[in-house]
């Protein structure tokens, strides 16, 4: 007979998940009131340390959404952070600021960094 007996995460392993990019966006966000879960491949994706990462994928699989939110981890994680999303034109763009700054909106405001510029194609933090 296997028991298994669920462990309450330490204070220390909770803070090392927040510090992640996928945890911090998980932990930090929300999708229609809920906490943002991001799908397997977005996590491996997220947490890749490489410094160039190339991607074979098909259309609609939640890539702007993962380049989105990790732009915003790592704009409040790191003390200078800056991403620039070129894509195939400028809705496509203008489409990641919108999910970014609609995962900043549900972030806890103590943790929100201050946003200094807000427009349709730029979000900058102090």
């Amino acid at each position: 007979m296997l028991t298994v007996v669920k462990k309450e995460p330490t204070p220390e392993e909770i803070k090392a998940w927040l510090s992640t990019v996928s945890g911090f966006i998980q932990g930090a966000t929300k999708i229609d009131d809920r906490p943002t879960r991001l799908y397997d491949y977005q996590v491996e994706f997220n947490e890749c340390r490489a410094r160039f990462r190339a991607v074979l994928k098909s259309r609609q699989t939640g890539f702007s959404f993962a380049f989105a939110a990790e732009a915003l981890a790592k704009a409040h994680l790191k003390p200078e952070h800056t991403a620039i999303f070129v894509s195939y034109n400028l809705e496509d763009a203008k489409e990641k600021i919108r999910y970014a700054r609609m995962l900043y909106d549900t972030m806890p405001l103590a943790w929100q960094k201050k946003l200094v510029t807000d427009n349709k194609t730029e979000l900058e933090f102090k």
